[in-house]
């Protein structure tokens, strides 16, 4: 009788939840429906362009976008580079948009995704548009995104912290030895520094020689660009930078950095009145109909009008825009994320070999295709997975096709393997590439197990090197002929690296040496050593491509397919990082968690950056 009732109400309960989950979403997507319904027609007004959301090269629609609750519980999609650079190159075009807004308090992408977008920036300026931007906080990042636009005001209370560019790196050598955990650590270059947070306690001379000139050529294309944008003189603006920087909107302002102190409802009523203006090109003859008009500019957000431009396309997703027949074809594959072997993990930004390969081969069956373009954005990882999509885009390139890889905000050590055998390697200045070098790094907790968590191991062993270490936690330290194999393997996978570089980039072994041992480059200073071919913005690929093909009207079919919705909801179900990704506590010390997880990668070869450099 127990098990009935308990049985009747577990069935009562999942048959509650089955109906209040699809309420919930019955009434989600009836709101999300009425909410796209809203945004199909778009208003004259003003576009606002807002970029504290992450930035993903490849966007995602959610059903639930225009909700008024979605952003709030992280259920508005993921936004991506290639939806700001369209939605901004259509609003040069578009009759209803009079002017473009840069509302920034903070710019969550990466540099040469900024350069991209600021190139978009500069493309509508020339449309004759205003171009403007409001800042709620000052920095170097802020400053050299908005340099581009004609005005630039900020909040009277604004924080001020425009300095030099700065990396801080978090040791872990101490913290492992209290615990009684000593890394068992092989790498191939003197500049791979993945590892040295783990054996070191500080920056190696040659890691602190390499992010100082990594610094620098960013900092003095960084300040280039808002000299050349504001009008300032470099060396003036360099010396200010050097004595300090600026703490003080006065300072700024005297300095011509910025245009003035506003509040936002003045400064977008000083815009909109401008607007008029210049419609009826006397502001003295305003009339009551005037001040009416004035209220018909809305403000438009920019995942609004993304998702308009979304809407006036035919299905939706992005390769139905082309008809492939009678022309050259160019297929776009994103290459995003670490570098995995096999499958990808829910939800995960990653380049999984597997599906790497799948994508690849779906290409290769295209009919008439041409040209591939590869955009890596990524720190690279596995080796073997490397090797595996780097196998498969030579098949790719013996078949005749043209292959170009653009990169994006880092195409470093993994990243540059799969780009190695490209035709082109196009980069931004600000591209973090190079880092031809690899490691294996595993832990021996022989102390932490054994003497403090009071744990022993017995095992049977036939045959010898039965017991050759498989796990990247040890209970013991490496045999010295252990640590021979590993170090004969890191060597290995070293040399072949370098054998790819070597022939991709026509040059001798000795050669690439000289720009390898895991130094990481900027994309200029890549240039400058063979590494890379051009620079160019992702804006500017698909033309050059064309060019190439000599074909301007040559089709473009984007791979992976773009998620849909639905792909976002089936995502969404196995989302396990919803309440701590955006957490401002403890989304610091999850991404410390994830660069350890990926360093370790079950003990294997990697061919990775080992950290995520921020400029402040």
């Amino acid at each position: 009788m127990t098990r009935f009732i308990r049985d009747t109400f577990s069935r009562l309960l999942a048959l509650f939840i089955f109906c209040f989950l699809f309420l919930f979403f019955g009434v989600s997507c009836a709101t999300c429906l009425g909410a796209l319904d809203n945004t199909m027609v778009i208003d004259d007004g003003i576009l606002m362009v807002s970029l504290d959301q992450k930035l993903v090269e490849q966007g995602v629609v959610s059903p639930f976008s225009g909700s008024p609750w979605a952003d709030e519980f992280g259920l508005g999609g993921e936004l991506g580079l290639d939806q700001v650079l369209d939605a901004i190159q259509q609003a040069s075009e578009d009759e209803k948009i009079h002017a473009l807004v840069l509302d920034i308090d903070g710019v969550n992408c990466g540099w040469a995704q900024m350069n991209a977008i600021r190139k978009a920036l500069s493309d509508f300026k020339a449309s004759g548009k205003p171009l403007q931007a409001y800042l709620e906080r000052v920095s170097m990042r802020n400053l050299y995104l908005t340099s581009v636009a004609d005005k630039i005001s900020v909040n009277p209370l604004a924080h001020t912290h425009v300095v030099g560019p700065s990396i801080e790196i978090t040791y872990y050598q101490k913290l492992l030895s209290e615990l009684g955990v000593k890394p068992e650590i092989i790498y191939a270059g003197d500049f791979k520094s993945a590892t040295e947070p783990f054996r070191r306690k500080d920056m190696s001379p040659e890691n602190r020689a390499q992010l100082g000139a990594l610094l620098k050529a960013f900092r003095d294309e960084i300040l280039q660009g808002i000299a050349e944008g504001r009008g300032l003189d470099l060396d003036e603006l360099d010396s200010k930078i050097k004595e300090g920087g600026f703490h003080h909107l006065e300072e700024i302002l005297q300095n011509r950095i910025i245009d003035e102190q506003n509040s936002e409802i003045g400064f977008l009523k000083a815009l909109k009145q401008k607007l008029l203006k210049d419609a009826h090109d006397d502001q003295s003859e305003r009339s009551d109909d005037d001040d009416k008009q004035d209220t018909k500019l809305t403000l438009i957000r920019l995942q609004t009008y993304i998702q308009h431009l979304a809407e006036k396309k035919t299905t939706g997703q992005r390769e139905s825009e082309f008809n492939f027949s009678g022309s050259a074809k160019i297929a776009w594959l994103y290459a995003e994320g670490g570098i995995v072997d096999g499958n990808p993990n829910s939800n995960a930004r990653a380049i999984a070999s597997k599906a790497m390969i799948r994508e690849l081969r779906k290409i290769s069956k295209q009919d008439n295709l041409k040209a591939l373009v590869l955009r890596v954005n990524s720190p690279g990882g596995s080796a073997l997975a490397s090797e595996v999509i780097l196998s498969e885009i030579k098949e790719l390139k013996q078949r005749g096709v043209t292959i170009i890889v653009s990169m994006g905000d880092m195409a470093a050590s993994g990243g540059y393997y799969i780009a190695a055998l490209a035709d082109e390697i196009i980069a931004d200045p600000l591209t973090i590439t190079g880092s031809i070098g690899v490691f294996s790094m595993m832990f021996n907790g022989e102390e932490l197990l054994k003497d403090k968590a009071k744990l022993s191991f017995d095992h049977v062993v036939l045959d010898q090197g039965g017991d050759f270490p498989q796990s990247p936690l040890l209970n013991r330290a490496l045999k010295s002929e252990e640590r021979s194999i590993f170090e004969k393997q890191i060597m290995n996978v070293y040399n072949i690296f370098k054998g790819h570089v070597a022939v991709g980039r026509e040059m001798t072994l000795d050669e690439v040496e000289a720009v390898a041992k895991g130094r990481v480059w900027t994309g200029r200073e890549a240039q400058s050593k063979g590494l890379v071919d051009k620079l160019m913005q992702v804006n500017a690929v698909l033309p050059y491509v064309r060019q190439l093909l000599d074909d301007e009207d040559a089709n473009v079919h984007y791979y992976p397919k773009a998620p849909t919705p639905w792909d976002f909801l089936e995502d969404l179900v196995h989302r396990d990082e919803i309440l701590f990704e955006d957490n401002v506590f403890l989304s610091p010390f999850l991404k410390k968690w994830q660069d350890v997880q990926s360093l370790l990668n079950g003990g294997s070869t990697q061919a990775r950056t080992p950290y995520e450099l921020r400029f402040h």
